[in-house]
């Protein structure tokens, strides 16, 4: 499942973002990507040691978890830091799937990828976020301040810049609940119980509905 999220940054969080990409120092993206991705990838990225880089990943990370729907979609474990990457015009990255294991020294099993879009579709040509996830492909060029989260394991890639420049945050999630089937599953019975709320206020139904939900997050997941 592909899951839209809009408006996770404030316009005040945009602009800030915004202003610390003008000041950012960008490397080389490929030095992030393992060998089979880096022939592939054609982007820059905020040195993850900088300032601005730590800075960026911290207003990211803040917009996030206060997201009221972020948790109920991810029911995210660990997260990595997010990283702050750029595309200008020509640039691209090509078809890849991303790594299953994250973190070095502390490692993450990947299984949501993640990216926040900072720029207006209007600002920049191409740069769609293209995957294979759904027969056809599925294209996402999303306004700025939304997410789009997105299952780690399918194939995608980035469409090349045409004119302007694409900025994003980029970051990845591993789960309490492993089965993407079984997350999509609870995601639904969410949204329902949330619908069902009013109509059914203070009734045992809505209470033992809730218990249904409850009990199958302790079946499936692993904190």
């Amino acid at each position: 499942m592909i899951y839209h999220l809009e408006a996770v940054l404030t316009e005040d969080e945009l602009i800030e973002l915004r202003a610390i990409a003008a000041r950012v120092r960008w490397d080389d993206g490929r030095k992030t990507a393992g060998p089979i991705a880096a022939p592939l990838k054609h982007n820059t990225e905020a040195p993850h040691d900088s300032r601005e880089a730590q800075a960026a990943a911290e207003i990211t990370l803040r917009a996030v978890r206060r997201h009221p729907r972020f948790f109920s979609v991810a029911l995210p474990a660990l997260m990595s830091p997010p990283m702050m990457n750029r595309y200008a015009e020509g640039m691209d990255y090509g078809d890849h799937c991303d790594a299953a294991i994250m973190g070095g020294g502390a490692p993450m099993r990947v299984d949501l990828s993640a990216t926040l879009f900072l720029s207006d579709p209007a600002d920049y040509g191409g740069g769609e976020l293209v995957s294979d996830v759904m027969p056809g492909g599925y294209a996402a060029k999303l306004p700025a301040g939304d997410l789009l989260l997105y299952p780690a394991n399918t194939v995608h890639h980035v469409a090349r810049i045409t004119h302007g420049t694409r900025l994003a945050m980029i970051f990845w999630t591993q789960s309490m609940v492993r089965d993407a089937q079984q997350r999509a599953l609870l995601y639904a019975m969410f949204q329902t119980l949330e619908n069902l709320e009013k109509p059914l206020a203070g009734t045992p139904e809505i209470t033992q509905l809730y218990a249904y939900y409850y009990n199958l997050i302790r079946m499936w997941a692993t904190p």
